[in-house]
Parts: structure tokens; C-alpha cells; sequence
């Protein structure tokens, strides 16, 4: 099950259902995956080439981190490149 997104329900210790936490306002987003950040990918990029993704919702930045040591920063949410 490659590049799937799961999230857990630490709580009640078991996969959330899907939908479960689609209202949650998290405080940061770490996930690489998502139509947020789908932007990070330079074209022709594959899973593995983006190796960290943080977001700072409230400046609305998203700084990623890929396999040639590069940090690159964009504006939130990125949904293209530029």
C-alpha cells in the first residue's frame, strides 16, 4: 500500500475510518502527501524524491526537503509548480 495517506485514532488506539478526521484544524502538516502540498514535486519526480514536508499554517509556508539536500520554500498551500 504504497502512498497511502492512514491516519490512527491514538485515543482509541486503531486506524481511523476514512473521513474521521476531515473537520480536525491540525497545528502543523508533516504528510508529504496530500492536494496541499501536491505542488512540492518537481515534474518528472517521483515518491521518494521529497523526503520531509513541513507547513506553518498561520504564515502560510511549506518548506520540503528532497534527495539532492535542497530546503525549498513556497507559499501554502502548493498546489502546482511554478
Amino acid at each position: 500500500m504504497a502512498y497511502e495517506k492512514i491516519t490512527y485514532n491514538l485515543a482509541e488506539q486503531r486506524q481511523a475510518k476514512d473521513g474521521e478526521f476531515d473537520n480536525t484544524n491540525w497545528a502543523t502538516i508533516t504528510c508529504k502527501l496530500g492536494w496541499d502540498v501536491i505542488g512540492v514535486y518537481p515534474k518528472g519526480a517521483d515518491g521518494t524524491d521529497i523526503n520531509a514536508v513541513d507547513v506553518i499554517i498561520e504564515k502560510g509556508l511549506v518548506a520540503a526537503s528532497d534527495d539532492f539536500g535542497s530546503v525549498t520554500v513556497f507559499k501554502y498551500p502548493v498546489l502546482s509548480q511554478s
